[in-house]
């Protein structure tokens, strides 16, 4: 019962772990750094959410269905029918031949201080539930 307590601990951090990487890789590709692309685009969406003007959401999809939710300064770069290219990990984006320059967003920076922290409170969570646990088990 006891090791079977101490991997579900496990298992509950490293699921932290993995939601906080996630939410740090998803922050990033708004930025399109990570992303390779070549094609145009053919439709852009832009989304009010709760708090419009602050978490909006914007999308851009291509020739070939492929949708992406991008930065702001992104949307507005990108003009419909445009080729746009851009290799991975680069930090310049090719529009109908006129590269402008792409850096991560302020959220990727916040996510960047942010996961860490949430990582650690899960690590600080599970080590004092395996002490509550033993201490609750030797009484």
């Amino acid at each position: 019962m006891r090791l079977r307590k101490g991997f579900s601990v496990l298992a509950l951090v490293l699921l932290g772990v993995l939601f906080a990487a996630g939410n740090l890789w998803f922050s990033a590709v708004r930025s399109t750094i990570p992303l390779q692309l070549n094609g145009r685009a053919t439709h852009k969406e832009h989304r009010l959410e709760k708090t419009p003007g602050v978490d909006d959401v914007f999308l851009i999809t291509f020739d070939n269905d492929h949708r992406i939710q991008v930065d702001a300064p992104i949307y507005e770069a990108i003009e419909l029918n445009r080729l746009v290219r851009k290799d991975a990990w680069s930090r310049k984006l090719e529009i109908d031949g006129k590269f402008i320059d792409v850096d991560w967003s302020t959220d990727y920076y916040r996510m960047l201080w942010a996961m860490p922290l949430v990582v650690l409170l899960f690590i600080v969570l599970a080590i004092l539930a395996l002490m509550n646990r033993s201490s609750s088990n030797a009484d």
